[in-house]
Protein backbone atom coordinates (compact mmCIF):
# COMPACT_ATOMS: atom_id res chain seq x y z
CA UNK A 1 0.00 0.00 0.00
CA UNK A 2 1.24 3.30 -0.93
CA UNK A 3 2.26 5.76 2.21
CA UNK A 4 0.71 8.90 2.43
CA UNK A 5 2.61 12.17 2.54
CA UNK A 6 0.51 15.59 3.46
CA UNK A 7 2.23 19.08 2.12
CA UNK A 8 1.32 22.21 3.97
CA UNK A 9 1.91 24.99 1.39
CA UNK A 10 1.97 25.19 -2.44
CA UNK A 11 4.58 27.43 -3.18
CA UNK A 12 7.38 26.67 -5.49
CA UNK A 13 9.07 24.15 -2.85
CA UNK A 14 5.71 22.22 -1.92
CA UNK A 15 4.44 21.59 -5.60
CA UNK A 16 8.20 20.57 -6.56
CA UNK A 17 8.23 18.39 -3.02
CA UNK A 18 5.25 16.77 -3.99
CA UNK A 19 6.16 15.56 -7.64
CA UNK A 20 9.35 14.20 -6.39
CA UNK A 21 7.53 12.37 -3.99
CA UNK A 22 4.88 11.18 -6.06
CA UNK A 23 7.38 10.28 -9.08
CA UNK A 24 8.93 8.03 -6.26
CA UNK A 25 5.73 6.10 -5.68
CA UNK A 26 4.30 8.52 -2.56
CA UNK A 27 0.46 9.19 -2.84
CA UNK A 28 1.10 12.83 -2.02
CA UNK A 29 -2.24 16.05 -1.08
CA UNK A 30 -0.96 19.54 -0.96
CA UNK A 31 -2.81 21.95 1.74
CA UNK A 32 -3.04 25.54 0.34
CA UNK A 33 -3.99 28.48 2.94
CA UNK A 34 -4.95 30.70 0.01
CA UNK A 35 -7.24 30.71 -3.15
CA UNK A 36 -4.72 29.65 -5.13
CA UNK A 37 -1.16 27.94 -5.64
CA UNK A 38 1.88 29.74 -6.23
CA UNK A 39 2.89 31.23 -2.75
CA UNK A 40 5.55 33.96 -3.48
CA UNK A 41 4.88 33.55 -7.31
CA UNK A 42 0.92 34.43 -7.47
CA UNK A 43 -0.37 36.71 -10.13
CA UNK A 44 -3.28 38.96 -10.14
CA UNK A 45 -4.70 41.06 -12.43
CA UNK A 46 -6.57 44.48 -12.01
CA UNK A 47 -7.79 46.94 -14.18
CA UNK A 48 -6.48 45.51 -17.30
CA UNK A 49 -2.53 45.50 -15.30
CA UNK A 50 -1.50 41.96 -14.62
CA UNK A 51 1.56 41.74 -11.60
CA UNK A 52 3.76 39.42 -10.51
CA UNK A 53 3.71 39.06 -7.09
CA UNK A 54 7.01 38.17 -6.35
CA UNK A 55 9.54 38.10 -8.39
CA UNK A 56 9.83 39.13 -12.47
CA UNK A 57 13.03 36.88 -13.47
CA UNK A 58 14.90 34.21 -12.21
CA UNK A 59 18.67 33.03 -12.60
CA UNK A 60 20.09 29.77 -12.60
CA UNK A 61 18.58 28.72 -15.29
CA UNK A 62 20.11 25.39 -15.31
CA UNK A 63 18.48 23.88 -11.90
CA UNK A 64 15.34 25.13 -13.64
CA UNK A 65 16.18 22.89 -16.60
CA UNK A 66 17.05 20.15 -14.76
CA UNK A 67 14.06 20.23 -12.63
CA UNK A 68 11.88 19.83 -15.64
CA UNK A 69 13.95 17.40 -17.45
CA UNK A 70 14.03 14.87 -14.29
CA UNK A 71 9.94 14.69 -15.25
CA UNK A 72 10.87 14.15 -19.23
CA UNK A 73 10.21 18.14 -20.21
CA UNK A 74 12.16 20.89 -21.44
CA UNK A 75 11.40 24.28 -20.46
CA UNK A 76 10.75 25.35 -24.23
CA UNK A 77 8.32 23.42 -24.36
CA UNK A 78 6.07 24.48 -21.18
CA UNK A 79 7.23 28.56 -21.90
CA UNK A 80 8.96 30.98 -24.25
CA UNK A 81 11.47 32.61 -22.06
CA UNK A 82 13.83 36.16 -22.79
CA UNK A 83 17.07 37.07 -21.51
CA UNK A 84 17.12 40.33 -20.12
CA UNK A 85 19.62 42.13 -22.27
CA UNK A 86 20.65 44.26 -20.53
CA UNK A 87 20.53 42.56 -17.34
CA UNK A 88 19.75 45.69 -15.30
CA UNK A 89 20.77 49.47 -14.98
CA UNK A 90 22.62 50.22 -11.52
CA UNK A 91 21.49 53.54 -10.92
CA UNK A 92 24.35 55.11 -8.63
CA UNK A 93 22.82 58.11 -6.69
CA UNK A 94 24.95 61.55 -8.28
CA UNK A 95 27.20 59.75 -10.37
CA UNK A 96 25.70 58.61 -14.29
CA UNK A 97 24.08 55.05 -14.40
CA UNK A 98 25.86 52.01 -15.75
CA UNK A 99 23.95 49.80 -18.16
CA UNK A 100 24.87 46.39 -17.42
CA UNK A 101 25.25 44.27 -20.70
CA UNK A 102 24.17 40.20 -21.01
CA UNK A 103 26.85 39.82 -23.27
CA UNK A 104 30.48 38.74 -21.74
CA UNK A 105 32.49 40.18 -24.30
CA UNK A 106 30.22 43.98 -23.89
CA UNK A 107 30.70 43.13 -19.93
CA UNK A 108 34.48 42.89 -20.60
CA UNK A 109 34.60 46.29 -22.54
CA UNK A 110 31.87 48.31 -20.30
CA UNK A 111 34.35 47.68 -17.33
CA UNK A 112 37.04 48.73 -19.55
CA UNK A 113 35.49 51.63 -20.10
CA UNK A 114 34.50 52.02 -16.49
CA UNK A 115 38.22 52.07 -15.20
CA UNK A 116 41.25 51.20 -17.32
CA UNK A 117 42.81 47.62 -17.00
CA UNK A 118 39.72 46.42 -15.14
CA UNK A 119 38.56 44.24 -18.73
CA UNK A 120 41.30 41.66 -18.63
CA UNK A 121 40.97 41.49 -14.45
CA UNK A 122 37.02 40.73 -14.40
CA UNK A 123 37.65 37.97 -17.21
CA UNK A 124 40.32 36.59 -14.63
CA UNK A 125 37.65 36.91 -12.06
CA UNK A 126 35.00 35.41 -14.28
CA UNK A 127 37.27 32.43 -15.07
CA UNK A 128 37.88 31.64 -11.33
CA UNK A 129 33.88 32.27 -10.54
CA UNK A 130 33.27 29.50 -13.10
CA UNK A 131 35.80 27.21 -11.12
CA UNK A 132 34.13 28.00 -8.32
CA UNK A 133 30.05 27.24 -9.80
CA UNK A 134 31.26 23.99 -11.05
CA UNK A 135 32.66 22.88 -8.01
CA UNK A 136 29.86 23.04 -6.32
CA UNK A 137 27.52 22.27 -8.93
CA UNK A 138 30.10 18.89 -9.38
CA UNK A 139 31.86 17.81 -6.29
CA UNK A 140 28.52 18.85 -3.77
CA UNK A 141 26.14 16.55 -3.28
CA UNK A 142 23.90 18.71 -2.61
CA UNK A 143 20.75 16.71 -2.18
CA UNK A 144 22.46 14.92 0.44
CA UNK A 145 20.35 14.32 4.23
CA UNK A 146 24.24 15.56 6.02
CA UNK A 147 23.91 18.64 5.44
CA UNK A 148 27.26 17.85 3.06
CA UNK A 149 27.04 21.20 1.31
CA UNK A 150 27.14 23.60 4.44
CA UNK A 151 30.10 21.58 5.50
CA UNK A 152 31.59 21.96 2.35
CA UNK A 153 31.10 25.64 2.04
CA UNK A 154 32.69 25.97 5.78
CA UNK A 155 35.65 24.23 5.07
CA UNK A 156 36.12 26.18 2.32
CA UNK A 157 36.24 29.81 3.59
CA UNK A 158 39.84 30.59 3.24
CA UNK A 159 39.70 33.49 0.35
CA UNK A 160 37.53 36.22 1.23
CA UNK A 161 35.86 36.95 -1.75
CA UNK A 162 34.81 40.98 -1.35
CA UNK A 163 38.88 41.19 -0.18
CA UNK A 164 40.00 39.80 -3.99
CA UNK A 165 37.30 41.75 -5.59
CA UNK A 166 38.31 45.16 -3.88
CA UNK A 167 42.29 43.88 -4.88
CA UNK A 168 40.89 43.66 -8.20
CA UNK A 169 38.96 47.19 -8.94
CA UNK A 170 38.90 50.56 -7.36
CA UNK A 171 35.89 51.88 -8.96
CA UNK A 172 33.28 51.49 -6.28
CA UNK A 173 30.44 50.81 -8.63
CA UNK A 174 32.19 48.08 -10.31
CA UNK A 175 33.08 46.54 -6.58
CA UNK A 176 29.59 47.25 -6.03
CA UNK A 177 28.60 44.59 -8.56
CA UNK A 178 30.76 41.63 -8.07
CA UNK A 179 30.45 42.28 -3.92
CA UNK A 180 26.70 42.20 -3.48
CA UNK A 181 23.71 39.96 -5.56
CA UNK A 182 22.51 43.26 -6.70
CA UNK A 183 19.36 42.06 -8.80
CA UNK A 184 17.68 40.11 -5.75
CA UNK A 185 19.30 40.84 -2.19
CA UNK A 186 20.39 44.40 -2.69
CA UNK A 187 23.13 45.43 -0.05
CA UNK A 188 23.08 42.25 1.52
CA UNK A 189 27.05 40.82 2.23
CA UNK A 190 27.57 37.12 1.15
CA UNK A 191 29.29 35.71 3.74
CA UNK A 192 30.46 32.69 1.64
CA UNK A 193 33.04 32.79 -1.20
CA UNK A 194 32.03 30.03 -2.62
CA UNK A 195 28.37 31.14 -2.97
CA UNK A 196 29.74 34.69 -3.99
CA UNK A 197 31.03 33.67 -7.16
CA UNK A 198 28.79 30.92 -7.73
CA UNK A 199 25.90 34.15 -7.84
CA UNK A 200 28.35 36.08 -9.80
CA UNK A 201 28.87 33.28 -12.31
CA UNK A 202 25.12 32.52 -12.78
CA UNK A 203 24.24 36.54 -13.52
CA UNK A 204 27.13 37.47 -15.52
CA UNK A 205 27.36 34.43 -17.87
CA UNK A 206 24.02 32.73 -17.32
CA UNK A 207 21.99 35.82 -17.18
CA UNK A 208 18.52 36.73 -15.91
CA UNK A 209 15.62 35.22 -17.49
CA UNK A 210 12.18 35.72 -17.72
CA UNK A 211 9.20 33.69 -18.65
CA UNK A 212 6.74 35.09 -21.02
CA UNK A 213 2.99 35.45 -19.37
CA UNK A 214 4.88 36.41 -15.73
CA UNK A 215 7.01 33.91 -13.38
CA UNK A 216 3.35 32.31 -12.30
CA UNK A 217 4.12 30.42 -16.16
CA UNK A 218 6.73 27.92 -13.33
CA UNK A 219 3.68 27.29 -11.28
CA UNK A 220 1.02 26.90 -14.23
CA UNK A 221 3.66 24.58 -15.37
CA UNK A 222 3.91 22.59 -12.24
CA UNK A 223 0.27 22.43 -11.61
CA UNK A 224 -0.45 20.72 -14.68
CA UNK A 225 2.73 18.07 -13.70
CA UNK A 226 0.86 17.57 -10.67
CA UNK A 227 -2.29 16.97 -12.60
CA UNK A 228 -0.27 14.46 -14.68
CA UNK A 229 0.69 13.00 -11.57
CA UNK A 230 -2.56 12.41 -9.58
CA UNK A 231 -1.45 15.25 -6.79
CA UNK A 232 -4.71 17.14 -5.76
CA UNK A 233 -3.85 20.72 -4.67
CA UNK A 234 -6.60 21.71 -1.75
CA UNK A 235 -6.64 25.55 -1.81
CA UNK A 236 -8.65 27.28 0.84
CA UNK A 237 -7.44 25.00 3.27
CA UNK A 238 -4.96 26.08 5.53
CA UNK A 239 -3.14 24.00 8.13
CA UNK A 240 -4.20 25.05 11.47
CA UNK A 241 -2.45 22.35 13.61
CA UNK A 242 -0.65 19.32 13.68
CA UNK A 243 -1.64 16.43 15.66
CA UNK A 244 0.74 14.21 17.52
CA UNK A 245 0.16 11.18 18.85
CA UNK A 246 2.82 8.27 20.50
CA UNK A 247 6.06 10.84 19.22
CA UNK A 248 4.57 10.98 15.99
CA UNK A 249 2.56 13.22 13.77
CA UNK A 250 -1.14 11.38 13.02
CA UNK A 251 -2.74 14.06 10.95
CA UNK A 252 -3.65 17.35 10.22
CA UNK A 253 -6.47 19.93 11.29
CA UNK A 254 -7.89 21.71 8.02
CA UNK A 255 -11.12 23.64 8.50
CA UNK A 256 -11.76 21.64 12.17
CA UNK A 257 -11.20 18.34 10.66
CA UNK A 258 -8.65 15.81 11.09
CA UNK A 259 -7.00 14.01 8.36
CA UNK A 260 -4.64 11.24 8.15
CA UNK A 261 -1.18 10.57 6.57
CA UNK A 262 2.34 8.24 7.44
CA UNK A 263 4.07 11.84 6.28
CA UNK A 264 3.77 15.76 6.63
CA UNK A 265 6.18 18.05 4.93
CA UNK A 266 6.21 21.93 6.09
CA UNK A 267 6.31 23.96 2.94
CA UNK A 268 5.69 27.23 4.55
CA UNK A 269 7.63 29.63 7.15
CA UNK A 270 9.72 27.50 9.41
CA UNK A 271 8.58 30.13 12.44
CA UNK A 272 5.22 28.99 11.56
CA UNK A 273 5.27 25.22 10.96
CA UNK A 274 6.59 25.03 14.35
CA UNK A 275 4.28 27.36 15.91
CA UNK A 276 1.60 24.56 14.87
CA UNK A 277 2.87 21.93 17.36
CA UNK A 278 2.93 22.05 21.08
CA UNK A 279 6.08 23.81 21.99
CA UNK A 280 7.92 20.09 23.68
CA UNK A 281 7.71 19.10 19.60
CA UNK A 282 9.83 22.69 18.37
CA UNK A 283 13.16 21.69 16.98
CA UNK A 284 13.80 25.65 18.03
CA UNK A 285 12.72 28.14 21.53
CA UNK A 286 11.07 30.74 20.72
CA UNK A 287 14.64 32.77 21.68
CA UNK A 288 16.07 31.32 18.90
CA UNK A 289 14.29 33.68 16.41
CA UNK A 290 15.75 36.58 18.01
CA UNK A 291 14.72 40.22 17.78
CA UNK A 292 14.50 42.32 14.46
CA UNK A 293 17.62 41.75 12.63
CA UNK A 294 19.71 43.60 9.92
CA UNK A 295 18.04 41.22 7.57
CA UNK A 296 15.45 43.72 5.19
CA UNK A 297 11.92 43.56 4.81
CA UNK A 298 10.00 44.17 1.59
CA UNK A 299 7.75 46.78 1.00
CA UNK A 300 6.59 46.20 -2.56
CA UNK A 301 4.55 48.92 -4.51
CA UNK A 302 2.61 47.88 -7.61
CA UNK A 303 1.50 50.58 -9.86
CA UNK A 304 0.24 50.64 -13.40
CA UNK A 305 0.78 54.12 -15.41
CA UNK A 306 -1.14 54.97 -18.42
CA UNK A 307 2.01 55.88 -20.63
CA UNK A 308 4.82 54.37 -21.75
CA UNK A 309 8.55 55.10 -19.76
CA UNK A 310 11.09 55.46 -22.63
CA UNK A 311 14.06 55.95 -20.39
CA UNK A 312 13.16 52.92 -17.99
CA UNK A 313 14.95 49.32 -18.93
CA UNK A 314 13.18 46.09 -17.74
CA UNK A 315 15.15 46.30 -14.69
CA UNK A 316 16.49 49.22 -12.60
CA UNK A 317 18.58 48.69 -8.98
CA UNK A 318 18.49 52.14 -8.04
CA UNK A 319 21.08 53.04 -4.54
CA UNK A 320 20.39 55.74 -2.20
CA UNK A 321 23.44 56.73 -0.11
CA UNK A 322 23.12 58.75 3.35
CA UNK A 323 23.45 62.60 2.95
CA UNK A 324 26.63 63.87 2.88
CA UNK A 325 28.25 60.08 1.63
CA UNK A 326 29.27 59.46 -1.95
CA UNK A 327 29.73 56.05 -3.56
CA UNK A 328 33.42 56.21 -2.28
CA UNK A 329 32.53 55.19 1.12
CA UNK A 330 31.03 52.09 2.17
CA UNK A 331 28.36 50.86 -0.07
CA UNK A 332 26.63 49.08 2.83
CA UNK A 333 25.66 52.58 4.26
CA UNK A 334 23.63 52.72 1.40
CA UNK A 335 19.93 51.27 1.02
CA UNK A 336 18.99 49.42 -2.65
CA UNK A 337 15.66 49.93 -4.61
CA UNK A 338 14.14 47.58 -7.43
CA UNK A 339 12.22 48.87 -10.26
CA UNK A 340 10.74 46.09 -12.54
CA UNK A 341 9.03 46.66 -15.44
CA UNK A 342 8.43 43.52 -17.28
CA UNK A 343 5.70 45.55 -19.76
CA UNK A 344 8.81 46.79 -21.27
CA UNK A 345 9.18 42.86 -22.37
CA UNK A 346 5.41 41.60 -22.73
CA UNK A 347 2.88 43.77 -24.25
CA UNK A 348 0.83 41.62 -22.44
CA UNK A 349 0.93 42.56 -18.91
CA UNK A 350 -0.51 46.51 -19.56
CA UNK A 351 -3.33 48.01 -21.91
CA UNK A 352 -1.77 49.70 -25.09
CA UNK A 353 0.50 52.65 -24.35
CA UNK A 354 0.74 51.81 -20.71
CA UNK A 355 3.37 50.02 -18.32
CA UNK A 356 2.94 47.74 -15.32
CA UNK A 357 5.93 48.62 -13.04
CA UNK A 358 6.66 46.94 -9.36
CA UNK A 359 8.77 49.00 -6.92
CA UNK A 360 10.35 47.41 -4.30
CA UNK A 361 12.01 48.60 -1.14
CA UNK A 362 14.14 47.40 1.48
CA UNK A 363 13.26 48.73 4.83
CA UNK A 364 14.40 48.03 8.38
CA UNK A 365 12.84 44.78 9.88
CA UNK A 366 10.67 45.92 13.23
CA UNK A 367 9.36 49.07 11.63
CA UNK A 368 5.44 49.27 12.63
CA UNK A 369 3.38 48.90 9.16
CA UNK A 370 1.19 51.80 9.33
CA UNK A 371 -0.75 53.58 6.24
CA UNK A 372 1.22 56.98 7.01
CA UNK A 373 4.57 54.82 6.73
CA UNK A 374 3.20 53.40 3.15
CA UNK A 375 2.71 56.65 1.49
CA UNK A 376 5.82 57.96 2.88
CA UNK A 377 7.76 55.19 1.21
CA UNK A 378 5.61 55.45 -1.57
CA UNK A 379 5.97 59.13 -2.31
CA UNK A 380 9.96 58.51 -2.17
CA UNK A 381 9.64 56.03 -4.17
CA UNK A 382 7.84 58.19 -7.28
CA UNK A 383 10.73 60.61 -6.76
CA UNK A 384 12.93 58.08 -6.88
CA UNK A 385 11.31 56.51 -10.32
CA UNK A 386 10.97 60.27 -11.96
CA UNK A 387 14.99 60.20 -11.19
CA UNK A 388 15.42 57.32 -12.66
CA UNK A 389 13.17 58.28 -15.68
CA UNK A 390 14.01 61.81 -16.30
CA UNK A 391 10.32 62.69 -16.53
CA UNK A 392 7.07 63.32 -14.22
CA UNK A 393 5.39 60.47 -13.52
CA UNK A 394 3.11 61.01 -9.78
CA UNK A 395 0.00 62.38 -12.36
CA UNK A 396 0.13 59.32 -14.14
CA UNK A 397 -0.48 56.40 -11.97
CA UNK A 398 -3.79 54.98 -12.57
CA UNK A 399 -3.43 51.96 -10.39
CA UNK A 400 -1.32 51.67 -7.40
CA UNK A 401 -1.22 48.47 -4.38
CA UNK A 402 0.60 48.59 -1.48
CA UNK A 403 2.31 45.12 -0.48
CA UNK A 404 3.76 45.35 3.03
CA UNK A 405 4.98 43.22 6.25
CA UNK A 406 1.83 42.19 7.60
CA UNK A 407 0.71 41.16 4.18
CA UNK A 408 3.55 39.03 4.12
CA UNK A 409 2.07 37.60 7.34
CA UNK A 410 -1.24 37.69 6.55
CA UNK A 411 -1.22 35.48 3.73
CA UNK A 412 2.46 33.20 4.05
CA UNK A 413 2.50 33.76 7.98
CA UNK A 414 6.03 35.13 7.57
CA UNK A 415 8.25 36.13 10.72
CA UNK A 416 8.22 39.74 11.05
CA UNK A 417 7.11 40.24 7.82
CA UNK A 418 10.26 39.07 6.11
CA UNK A 419 9.86 37.83 2.82
CA UNK A 420 13.38 35.81 3.02
CA UNK A 421 12.13 32.95 5.11
CA UNK A 422 14.37 31.87 8.15
CA UNK A 423 16.92 33.84 6.79
CA UNK A 424 15.53 37.07 7.49
CA UNK A 425 16.15 36.66 11.65
CA UNK A 426 19.78 36.77 12.30
CA UNK A 427 19.89 33.82 15.20
CA UNK A 428 18.75 31.55 12.27
CA UNK A 429 20.90 33.44 9.45
CA UNK A 430 24.10 32.04 11.72
CA UNK A 431 22.59 28.40 12.28
CA UNK A 432 24.91 26.34 10.27
CA UNK A 433 22.71 23.33 10.29
CA UNK A 434 19.09 23.97 10.09
CA UNK A 435 17.39 20.98 10.86
CA UNK A 436 15.20 20.01 7.86
CA UNK A 437 13.49 16.86 10.13
CA UNK A 438 11.75 17.40 13.53
CA UNK A 439 13.89 15.85 15.87
CA UNK A 440 11.16 14.42 18.18
CA UNK A 441 9.03 13.75 15.48
CA UNK A 442 10.45 11.83 12.30
CA UNK A 443 8.15 11.89 10.35
CA UNK A 444 7.69 15.59 10.33
CA UNK A 445 9.97 17.69 7.74
CA UNK A 446 10.19 21.05 6.90
CA UNK A 447 11.09 22.15 3.29
CA UNK A 448 12.28 25.71 4.35
CA UNK A 449 15.92 24.40 3.95
CA UNK A 450 18.74 26.62 2.80
CA UNK A 451 20.33 25.51 -0.43
CA UNK A 452 23.23 28.17 -1.36
CA UNK A 453 23.21 27.15 -4.96
CA UNK A 454 20.78 30.43 -5.72
CA UNK A 455 18.62 32.00 -4.12
CA UNK A 456 14.73 31.68 -4.59
CA UNK A 457 13.04 29.69 -7.25
CA UNK A 458 16.31 27.80 -8.16
CA UNK A 459 17.32 27.37 -4.20
CA UNK A 460 13.87 26.59 -3.48
CA UNK A 461 13.72 23.35 -6.22
CA UNK A 462 17.24 21.98 -4.79
CA UNK A 463 15.51 22.50 -1.31
CA UNK A 464 12.85 19.96 -2.86
CA UNK A 465 14.46 17.35 -3.68
CA UNK A 466 16.47 17.29 -0.98
CA UNK A 467 13.61 17.32 1.63
CA UNK A 468 11.94 14.69 -1.01
CA UNK A 469 14.85 11.91 -0.77
CA UNK A 470 14.99 12.77 3.10
CA UNK A 471 11.42 11.31 3.60
CA UNK A 472 12.16 8.61 1.35
CA UNK A 473 15.10 7.36 3.01
CA UNK A 474 13.19 7.77 6.34
CA UNK A 475 10.51 5.30 4.61
CA UNK A 476 12.69 2.82 3.40
CA UNK A 477 14.87 2.70 6.44
CA UNK A 478 11.58 1.52 8.00
CA UNK A 479 9.68 -0.42 5.35
CA UNK A 480 12.64 -1.52 3.55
Amino acid sequence: MKKKVFIAGSGISGLATAAYLARQGFTVEIFEKNEAPGGRLRQFQAEGFTFNMGPSWYWFPEVIQEFFEYFGKEVSDLFTLERLDPLFRLDFGTQLPLSIPADRKQLVSFFESVETGSGAKLDRYLNKAAQKYHQLHQEVDYYSTSNSLLHFLYQKLFNAHARYVHSLFRDPRLVTLLEFPLPYMGLVPIRHPMVAYALNYSLYEQGLYYPKGGMHQLIEALVQLLDKLDVPIHVSSPVESFDVIDDKVSGIITHGKSLHADYFIAATDYRHAEHLLPKEFRNYPEERWGAPSKAPVALIFYLGLNKKLPQLLPHTVHLEFPAHTSPSKKTSSATASFISCPSKLDASLAPQGMESLIIRINIPQGMEDTGRMREHYFEKALRMLETVCDEKITSHVVYKKTYASSDFEHDYNTHMGSPFGWSGTLAMLNERNVKMQNQQLPNLFYAEYPSFLGTGVPSALLSAKTIANKVAQEHYKYYS
